[in-house]
């Protein structure tokens, strides 16, 4: 049943996720984003990246829809399943009653957990699952800005004053609180550092340290950038970092 239940949540070319309501008042893609979109694809290796990632191919059928998917779409990922009994070089006949899967999505703007929860919680009911329960363990809103912002723009600057041609993209596909601080606190806000790793959060995560030196004159002339606006309003055009 808990397998059934899963399979639900996602239509069956496993492309899009099958929950009505599950993006609540959504995250409208702009002419912006799409202008990145297609500038990525342009510039994405893609079979570098299919060597990197250890796949055949995405499952969309276009790099630039795989990149629209992997910005603008969530994902409801099983992260763990558990049940019953599992013995190596045997068999022990167990009918479980009991069932458990551990789940992890990416809120996107205009998505928040108590909506998101309650778009499962219909779903399920109105599939048949009304015996499978919903816990959360935890969750936050996510958030971005646009790439008009001019935080954005003094962030741009700063990769471009240390000599980088930098990949700009739309949302970075990874859950963070961002809007502890763009929403609560009405502040911009930026992630982003030079330099080369791979592998978030596997166990082999790596950083080349060689590449890692050059973080910290980009951050001084970030910071240097950013303290010349108030709120966007630039104060020198001349911008120098030692």
């Amino acid at each position: 049943r808990l397998v059934a239940a899963l399979a639900s949540l996602k239509t069956a070319n496993d492309l899009e996720i099958a929950v009505e309501g599950f993006y609540g008042d959504g995250d409208p893609i702009t002419s912006d984003d799409e202008e990145l979109i297609q500038a990525l694809a342009r510039r994405v290796d893609t079979a570098a990246l299919h060597k990197e990632l250890g796949i055949a191919r995405f499952k969309q059928d276009t790099v630039a829809d795989a990149i629209r998917a992997h910005c603008f779409q969530s994902e409801l990922n099983i992260s763990g399943l558990q049940s019953g009994y599992v013995i190596e070089d045997g068999h022990k006949v167990v009918l479980s009653k009991e069932a458990a899967a551990s789940l992890d999505l990416r809120p996107l703007d205009g998505m928040s957990i108590p909506q998101v929860v309650a778009a499962l919680r219909r779903h399920l009911d109105r599939h048949g699952f009304n015996e499978v329960g919903i816990e959360v363990l935890n969750g936050y809103g996510g958030g971005r800005l646009p790439v008009s912002n001019w935080a954005v723009r003094e962030l741009i600057g700063a990769y471009r004053d240390s000599g980088f041609d930098p990949d700009i993209w739309p949302r970075t596909a990874t859950a963070i609180a961002v809007e502890l601080f763009t929403k609560q606190l009405g502040m911009p806000w930026i992630a982003t550092c030079p330099g080369h790793a791979g592998r978030k959060h596997s166990v082999n995560e790596y950083l080349q340290l060689s590449s890692y030196r050059s973080t910290v004159p980009f951050i001084c002339r970030l910071m240097w950038r950013l303290a010349q606006c108030n709120g966007g309003d630039r104060r020198s055009d001349r911008i120098a970092a030692h």
